[in-house]
């Protein structure tokens, strides 16, 4: 009677064991497929932003218009962001009339909601380059 319970009790104890390990090793993986997910959201936020700043560019006539409405749409969605997406920013733009084309590139400052080993912060980039689509007056 008494081997029974000293043979239930080692196996409780190697449960305990089992269990607690298991939980050590799933919780850093979920911590890390939240961190990749949201990685994966914030690189879709800033190709979509690049492309719709891009697009609102496009429409500008000259180079100092398309500028100034490239900079309004990055203000106009530094108004809605996502919870844990800090920051957008236009990196670069550039209005080429001789190729007819405008490109822009944004940065994306976010912060993950399951921060592992310093990663608490990264910065992603998003690139677009579309044709002009406005009229261009000649000089």
């Amino acid at each position: 009677m008494t081997e029974r319970k000293s043979r239930m009790k080692r196996n409780r104890g190697q449960s305990l064991v089992e269990l607690s390990s298991g939980i050590m090793v799933l919780v850093p993986l979920v911590y890390c497929f939240i961190d990749l997910m949201s990685l994966l959201i914030v690189a879709d936020f800033a190709d979509s932003n690049a492309r719709n700043i891009t697009r609102v560019a496009a429409l500008a006539n000259d180079r100092a218009s398309g500028r100034v409405s490239a900079e309004l749409a990055v203000k106009e969605s530094n108004l809605r962001l996502p919870i844990f997406i800090k920051n957008l920013s236009l990196e670069s733009f550039r209005f080429d009339e001789f190729n007819g084309t405008i490109s822009s590139r944004v940065k994306v400052k976010a912060s993950l909601p399951a921060p592992l080993a310093g990663w608490d912060e990264v910065s992603i980039f998003g690139s677009s380059k579309i044709p002009i689509t406005a009229k261009l007056s000649r000089r």
